[in-house]
């Protein structure tokens, strides 16, 4: 909803956390991570699914195989299919840039 001051503030947020590459999480596609990130935030907000209106992921490498992965990872949390799902990927900073798109989404009342 956008607000009459245009201002939009981030409440909460969940990420997995850094690894070394080819270490722990080297088993793990990158939607399996993100549903356990996503998961997570769902538990911990309290959020209803119906409360969701849009999901944007950020990922470094996007994957051939799951090129828009907010979508397989809405999907895999159980959000209902009609919510829009999009993901951002920019080298290091696409998690900053998810936010970032999804702020001036909520700005701009979309």
């Amino acid at each position: 909803m956008k607000k009459k001051n245009g201002r939009v503030a981030v409440v909460d947020g969940c990420r997995t956390p850094f690894m070394r590459s080819g270490t722990g999480f080297r088993d793990a596609m990158e939607w399996e991570l993100g549903r356990y990130a996503v998961k997570g935030l769902v538990a911990k907000s309290g959020i209803k699914s119906e409360a969701v209106d849009h999901v944007i992921m950020g990922t470094v490498a996007a994957d051939i195989a799951t090129t828009n992965v907010a979508r397989e990872i809405a999907l895999g949390v159980g959000l209902p299919k009609n919510i829009p799902a999009h993901t951002c990927t920019i080298a290091c900073i696409s998690a900053n840039m998810a936010v970032t798109n999804g702020a001036g989404m909520i700005a701009s009342g979309d």
